[in-house]
């Protein structure tokens, strides 16, 4: 496990910046009013790899074993590398002597990994009122007010302060962060849910999740042509967001009641739709409203707030959803010793449970699961509430100089 979480930072190191790279490309050749219809592609591209990925997942773990899903990347990565060297022009500006804030980068990741584990072992590994997470807060506290200290002084910051003076930004990071946070939170543990309660195998379980991104990557694509058409962003990202916000409800409801599962399945379809109107988007506002010179690292914050409400999301509700699940079957008596170590031990771990103990962590993780999305839900109204917030400004239909 040691290999892994340090191979899974190397790979971090090198894939953090491609998709911030390539979107920022896009904003160098393609003007803002156009822009739209690109970042849909981008997006739609990104959603359909994300339902292959665990679907292909599924199925080679069902047929050879988990450690061939990391080899299967070899070849994806070699024609991906072979493309950026032959294919991908060069640019023939003049090279510019850059300082990098390698301070300013390592607050950054330390505050974030303060905030991580306060998330996580908050209410699961210690109680929330215990020295180790007042320590953790505490210590977040104190690494936040050293890189905001660090930010005003350094000659090229890693996160510009001054970006945040401007509403469009500021408004809209907040948006794309909490969305995040909602989607991430509630849907990472969607197939956990349908291999313990639907009983599906790993394999259908990652098929299970297409609808979602079915839903996002058809409103990706028509709702940047939308955008190019009428140069306007923010009805679009309200309904978006509003559509979103009733799929969770919808989906919260349906775990909990035991709905059939094509109720789930259709709200899916409705929740990726109602994202697929709001990412590209967002990220189209903010090249909009910030100068040429920001347009790298406007792009970049823009990523990075996603990747953190993201990583808030899977911490918050993973605590949140076995904290549930503990409970309910602490509830249950001694009786259910042998059902919460099974769960302890993975998705894979009550197979083996008899039969009145399985519907025990079923029923469980329903609830759980029903109150983890409930909460996407209120975590995605206030991102709508902050959404009506945000100034438009009308689409340039010039490229930037």
């Amino acid at each position: 496990m040691t290999g892994l979480i340090l191979f899974r930072g190397l790979e971090g190191l090198g894939a953090g910046g491609l998709m911030v790279l390539a979107q920022t490309a896009i904003a160098d050749l393609v003007p803002p009013r156009q822009r739209g219809r690109y970042q849909g592609l981008f997006t739609g591209v990104f959603a359909l790899c994300s339902v292959t990925g665990p679907v292909l997942g599924g199925v080679i773990t069902d047929t050879l074993s988990w450690r061939w899903i990391f080899y299967v990347n070899l070849p994806v990565g070699a024609v991906a590398l072979c493309l950026i060297l032959v294919a991908l022009p060069r640019s023939e500006r003049p090279p510019v002597a850059h300082r990098i804030d390698y301070t300013g980068a390592v607050l950054l990741t330390t505050t974030t990994a303060a905030l991580l584990l306060l998330l996580s072992w908050g209410g699961t590994v210690a109680a929330w009122s215990s020295p180790t997470i007042a320590g953790l807060a505490l210590g977040a506290a104190a690494l936040f007010v050293l890189l905001l200290a660090r930010e005003r002084v350094a000659a090229e910051p890693i996160l510009p302060l001054p970006l945040f003076r401007n509403p469009v930004f500021a408004v809209a990071v907040a948006v794309v962060a909490v969305t995040a946070t909602a989607l991430f939170g509630a849907f990472v543990f969607l197939p956990t849910f349908f291999q313990l309660v639907q009983g599906e195998s790993p394999s259908n379980a990652g098929l299970l999740t297409a609808p979602l991104m079915a839903g996002l990557i058809v409103a990706s694509v028509i709702g940047g042509r939308l955008v190019s058409a009428l140069g306007r962003y923010k009805a679009l990202s309200v309904l978006g967001l509003g559509l979103a916000v009733a799929g969770f409800v919808a989906i919260a409801a349906a775990a909990r009641e035991a709905a059939p599962l094509s109720a789930i399945e259709a709200a899916l379809v409705v929740t990726g739709a109602g994202l697929g109107l709001v990412m590209p988007n967002l990220t189209v506002a903010i090249q909009n409203a910030v100068a040429p010179e920001k347009l790298g690292v406007a792009t970049s914050a823009v990523s990075f707030f996603r990747s953190l409400g993201g990583a808030f999301g899977v911490a918050l509700s993973g605590s949140l959803l076995m904290g549930r699940v503990d409970a309910s079957l602490a509830a249950a008596g001694s009786g259910a010793a042998a059902a919460r170590r099974a769960v302890a031990g993975g998705a894979g771990g009550i197979a083996g449970l008899p039969p009145e103990l399985h519907d025990l962590v079923a029923a469980a993780y329903r609830q759980a699961i029903g109150t983890t999305f409930a909460t996407g839900a209120v975590i995605a109204g206030f991102g709508l509430v902050l959404l009506l917030l945000l100034p438009e400004q009308p689409l340039r239909d010039a490229p930037a100089d």
